[in-house]
């Protein structure tokens, strides 16, 4: 039916040649997969939009800005396998919306799994499987004959599947087209940010990785390399365009010729400095066996300030089992070359493995603990489709799950305990988007380029350092603690019960305690970069923002909220659309203890939150939120009102108002001045009860008098507050995890505008590549 109605429209209106299209995909940071393709079809001459999905909460979002664009073909990144279900949802909903475009989904997750998603959601249209340039424009232009598209499985309008021959990859990485840059771009201590990549593919085959598995699916060669004239010509125009740092998100920045390698390099700082390009930073990815002395020195001298090293495990066992032809020697003498350079070095550990023992566990904690100085962060490994972990689990009979998201138990029992054990208590503090060990590598991050930009005292990466220690040490204990829990085994369920409520408490303490410490070092690191005047001077005004970080301490507090007062309460569904309960809360007859406070406080205004709070505020607003706690501690009422408001009146009309109030608005428009004014007198000392009424009045009455006098009315006795996305932040607020104690309480919670303008700048995405498990 869609590709029908997109045959017409194409004959019809372009002929085929140049149309409007749609990319959708995640843009936390500058997403260079759906911004080269952008590059590639604007220069066909193509109108394209992005629209961001960052999450399930852009859903609506997003599926409206799809629906209303206009464009005829829609590319979905379906890279990552933990949000396909998002994807696929979102397709659904858009074509619910009625857009008629053609939908294609491209990316690792897609690509593994054509067959599935043309066979079980009928919102796709196609799947790309190969890298998106070529692919995408071929199909613009042939979008009335998808056959003719190489790289292409299409579904026809009898829903038959017509998977095409295979693209080829484009061999000469120097012809593609530049990618669309973010306007106005991402930015750290106020310098413009900038992904890049000097190469594509990766020569090494880890069990664990899709990367060297989808390239042979899509077939042509593994790596290929950018020239270092082209790489320098795009950094040069960046650099004069006031971008200052660089992030290279090549899969492995290094070539395993170090003579090669030498000559790549001492090329590409000639053909900068050709350019004029002065001082600027850049990070890089690298495996632990391409980690040279020499070549460090090339880069740190280039401006090299930050390496993501692929440590992925500190045991040989482990090593071997994820398949990653690197020793532990490597992995030591990397970190050691790497701390001695003074390069933010970070790394992420895959703790468990689907043949892990308790034993390898608590060697690979080791591990961490021996290098408590470098922010990193572990995970369990993950399965991703055409990995050789996912055919050997297949193979095996221990693959769980199904496409949309693979699993397997741990052979070892208690190394299977621990897993559950992680997953129970720590998952806000390593696995969460806004996780303690990312915060972590933020602080080190933004450390080094004060240093490298600007200048850092002894004193503040002395505390910096402190800090990452802290946290990963404080880690290192939780995990012990796991792992000696899961040795000596939790025999019943209260028992088990009763350890993950203790340690998770206290888990949950320290993540408040040292997040308000890292928190503080970042605020400590932007004021002394003086980031509000260089930005005024580079041009980037918006980050400024970061500069008020220091409120997301300092202006956060928990009103006094038990008045006599009450007020209008919105009941809106959880996310899982269960119903709240009807039956009304008792109002607590007391504040609640100081301790119950200050918790309640961290878990719903903590930065991370803030943040997510500060998407769905817009403008940015002072605001309070007033929370009510059922048995259970269950959220049962959510409001969200103007700040500061005084609330009068009760919420629900008496059977005497009732019968008045419909009076007293008709009495809005009486042609006594006198009337008028004592009928808005009394209707205001009806108060909140009144708000739905006069909202109807101000829109459906007859009278212009009584519509702007009830308008008059809802700005002094109308406490909530009107934003676009209320519904989706109530569902924010109740989903939050509350202690067992929180039962049958009250609570207001104030947020500045302040808060919220700081909280929008962006977060450390840059920072961490896999986060915190290897992403497909």
């Amino acid at each position: 039916m869609w590709n029908k109605q997109i045959t017409l429209t194409l004959h019809l209106d372009h002929g085929g040649i140049v149309m409007k299209i749609a990319l959708v995909g995640a843009e936390c940071e500058e997403n260079l997969a759906i911004r080269y393709i952008a590059g590639a079809l604007e220069r066909d001459g193509h109108e394209v939009i992005i629209i961001p999905f960052n999450g399930e909460t852009d859903s609506e979002t997003a599926a409206s800005a799809l629906a209303a664009s206009g464009a005829l073909l829609a590319g979905f990144s379906m890279v990552f396998t933990y949000r396909a279900r998002e994807f696929a949802m979102l397709a659904q909903r858009t074509r619910q919306l009625g857009y008629t475009g053609h939908i294609t989904a491209g990316g690792h997750f897609a690509a593994f799994h054509a067959k599935q998603l043309l066979t079980q959601i009928p919102a796709f249209d196609s799947v790309a499987i190969g890298e998106g340039e070529t692919i995408m424009t071929k199909l613009a232009a042939n979008l009335s004959s998808p056959g003719n598209v190489p790289g292409l499985a299409w579904k026809d309008n009898n829903g038959q599947i017509h998977p095409n021959s295979s693209a080829l990859n484009e061999q000469d990485l120097d012809v593609l087209a530049c990618p669309a840059r973010k306007t106005p771009p991402d930015s750290y201590l106020g310098l413009p940010i900038a992904n890049m990549l000097s190469s594509r593919g990766c020569t090494h085959s880890c069990a664990f990785c899709s990367i060297s598995a989808w390239h042979k699916l899509c077939g042509g060669a593994r790596f290929r390399l950018r020239s270092p004239e082209a790489v320098a010509q795009e950094l040069a125009q960046l650099y004069w365009r006031g971008y200052r740092i660089f992030n290279f998100h090549d899969d492995n920045f290094f070539l395993r010729n170090k003579t090669g390698m030498v000559e790549r390099l001492k090329k590409l700082a000639k053909e900068l400095k050709t350019r004029n390009v002065g001082k600027i930073a850049f990070a890089v990815k690298s495996r632990p066996d391409s980690v040279d002395e020499d070549l460090l020195g090339l880069l740190k001298d280039m401006g090299l300030f930050r390496v993501f090293v692929g440590i992925e495990a500190g045991t040989p066992e482990s090593l071997e089992k994820l398949g990653r032809g690197q020793s532990l020697e490597d992995n030591e003498h990397a970190l050691e070359l790497l701390n001695r350079f003074d390069i933010h070095t970070c790394f992420n550990l895959l703790l468990l493995n689907p043949d892990s023992t308790l034993e390898d566990v608590l060697g690979n904690v080791q591990f961490l603990r021996k290098h408590h100085r470098n922010p990193m962060n572990f995970c369990r490994t993950e399965v991703y489709a055409g990995t050789p972990l996912e055919q050997r689990l297949r193979d095996t009979g221990r693959l769980q799950g199904s496409f949309w998201g693979y699993g397997y138990r741990i052979s070892d029992s208690r190394a299977q305990s621990m897993f559950e054990l992680m997953n129970d208590i720590m998952w806000e503090r390593h696995h969460s988007d806004d996780n303690l060990h990312h915060m972590a590598m933020r602080v080190d991050y933004e450390r080094q380029l004060l240093s490298h930009f600007f200048n850092c005292s002894s004193q503040l990466t002395r505390r910096a350092r402190n800090f990452i220690s802290s946290v990963n040490l404080n880690s290192c204990d939780y995990l012990e603690e796991l792992a000696s829990a899961a040795s000596r085994g939790l025999d019943s369920g209260s028992l088990r019960k009763s350890f993950v409520s203790d340690v998770r408490r206290r888990m949950l303490a320290d993540n408040d305690r040292l997040e308000n410490k890292g928190i503080a070092l970042l605020m400590d690191i932007h004021q002394a970069a003086g980031t509000l005047s260089h930005e005024r001077r580079s041009g980037w005004p918006q980050a400024a923002a970061s500069v008020g970080l220091a409120t997301t301490l300092t202006l956060l507090s928990i009103k006094d909220a038990l008045s006599q007062d009450n007020h209008m309460k919105e009941r809106i569904a959880f996310p899982a659309r269960v119903e709240p309960d009807d039956k009304p809360l008792t109002k607590p007859d007391k504040q609640p203890p100081d301790g119950e406070a200050s918790y309640i406080k961290s878990r719903l205004t903590n930065y991370s939150t803030i943040r997510k709070i500060a998407a769905l505020v817009q403008p940015a607003q002072n605001i309070d939120i007033e929370v009510w706690t059922g048995d259970n501690s269950r959220i049962t009422y959510v409001a969200v009102l103007k700040s500061g408001f005084k609330l009068t009146g009760e919420m629900t009309l008496t059977d005497g108002q009732k019968k008045k109030l419909p009076g007293l608005i008709g009495n809005l428009g009486a042609s006594s001045f006198k009337e008028r004014e004592k009928a808005k007198k009394e209707i205001m000392e009806i108060g909140c009860a009144a708000v739905p009424d006069i909202k109807k009045a101000a829109v459906s009455s007859g009278d212009p008098e009584i519509q702007e006098r009830c308008k008059e009315i809802l700005k002094t006795i109308d406490a909530e507050l009107d934003i676009p996305r209320k519904k989706e932040l109530i569902n924010l607020i109740r989903s939050t995890r509350l202690s067992s104690s929180s039962s049958n309480k009250r609570f207001v919670i104030t947020i500045t505008k302040e808060q919220l303008e700081s909280s929008t700048i962006r977060e450390n995405t840059h920072i961490f590549e896999m986060a915190p498990a290897p992403l497909d």
